[in-house]
């Protein structure tokens, strides 16, 4: 609790803000709280989805022969 109180002083501070505004919409109330951060976050696991991406694509590229091997060896005779 003593982890996210510093979030919880951060909103109401921003939603007194917001108040004094005519933001009507929950969306809105949405961006204008947390827009930045938000943006942030989107941005930072946009970046962490393209590095899995090219270390998946990299172990499965040298991972592929010897997955090929195994599978020719483990076939039934026909």
């Amino acid at each position: 609790s003593l982890a996210l109180s510093p979030l919880w002083l951060i909103t109401a501070r921003r939603l007194e803000e917001i108040r004094w505004r005519a933001v009507n919409e929950p969306r809105a109330v949405l961006v204008q709280l947390y827009g930045h951060e938000a943006g942030l976050v989107l941005a930072a696991a946009g970046r962490l989805w393209r590095l899995a991406s090219r270390v998946m694509f990299s172990v499965w590229k040298s991972l592929s022969p010897y997955l090929r091997r195994l599978r020719s060896r483990n076939r039934p005779p026909r």
